[in-house]
């Protein structure tokens, strides 16, 4: 069974200590009480491209964070003993977007760096069966102990008890198998490994994108997702952004009122001020009591103020 390394090694695997250090600041942070959204939000990727391999730093909890420091540290400085820093680098890179991007198009994002430490473990257990320097590594009993737990986790979300990002370990262990292979063996199987790696980044990317909405929310939780993105864009003076979001919202969930109300503001700050009263209008008739609505169709000059806070319903992270 593969032993951790002395911590006295730190200095000799700064790649896999500095990733280490960087999810203990964060959750720190996090667990603190600081906002971190700009620095760890999958959701939001193509317009924050980093939010999926910084989604990995933050943890829910000390026991969280410890388990997945102890595996990272583990497997990846035995990793990076081999590989290099550049190459462990770039490992990690992959398996933290190719698993918070499975996981958000499917379970709407999560954080963590387990996605990472099933994909090293799958991709050692790949390279202990094709190649003699890694020979043993991944034994038995860890391989019981990374099975058992993934059927745990997927258990314990099913019940309610606690949700787990079941789809990034999954996508992590593919993917640090397909790299298992396109690193070791025939030079067919390396090309066919490869391929297959670059297939499911590129497949969970792609749906993480633009097909999330649609592979795991109700019709109510898509207006919900829309009108989310919405109202950040209203906030970042995206507006003809915001437009399209809030009709996307408004197309799924035509009664929520609140969704009209954003749609005016956006309508106001693009130059349609006779849609914008249609909007206003549309709010009032369904929520009659909300006073803000009512003095709609004089609106203040249009900033990110005006947009109503109200956190659409049916998002999961």
């Amino acid at each position: 069974m593969l032993r951790p390394e002395p911590m006295s090694q730190v200095p000799r695997y700064p790649v896999t200590a500095g990733v280490g250090m960087l999810a203990v600041a964060v959750t720190v942070a996090w667990l603190s009480g600081r906002s971190i959204e700009m620095l760890t939000d999958a959701n939001w990727w193509p317009d924050r491209p980093w939010g999926l391999l910084t989604s990995a730093l933050p943890h829910v909890n000390a026991v969280h964070l410890l388990f997945n420091l102890y595996w990272l540290w583990t497997f990846g400085a035995f990793i990076e003993g081999r590989l290099g820093h550049a190459r462990t680098l770039g490992l990690y890179a992959l398996l933290a977007a190719g698993s918070s991007a499975a996981e958000t198009a499917l379970s709407g994002g999560g954080v963590g760096l387990s996605g990472v430490g099933y994909g090293l473990f799958a991709y050692l257990w790949v390279m202990s069966r094709r190649n003699r320097r890694y020979y043993d590594t991944i034994d038995q009993q860890t391989v019981l102990l990374f099975v058992v737990w993934f059927l745990i986790c997927i258990a314990t979300t099913y019940t309610g008890y606690m949700n787990i990002g079941n789809v990034a370990h999954g996508a992590g262990a593919a993917l640090g198998a397909l790299v298992g292979v396109a690193a070791s063996g025939p030079m067919r199987e390396r090309a066919a490994g490869g391929a297959g790696a670059v297939l499911l980044l590129a497949a969970s990317l792609v749906a993480s994108a633009a097909g999330r909405p649609y592979l795991y929310l109700s019709a109510a939780d898509r207006g919900g997702f829309w009108a989310d993105l919405g109202f950040k864009a209203l906030g970042e003076h995206r507006d003809r952004e915001a437009l399209e979001y809030y009709r996307k919202a408004i197309k799924e969930d035509p009664r929520e009122a609140n969704y009209w109300y954003n749609l005016g503001i956006a309508l106001e700050r693009t130059g349609d001020p006779a849609e914008a009263r249609k909007a206003f209008h549309q709010a009032v008739t369904l929520d009659p009591g909300n006073a803000i609505y009512r003095n709609a169709d004089r609106p203040p000059p249009p900033d990110e103020d005006n947009a109503e806070d109200q956190p659409p319903s049916g998002l999961g992270m």
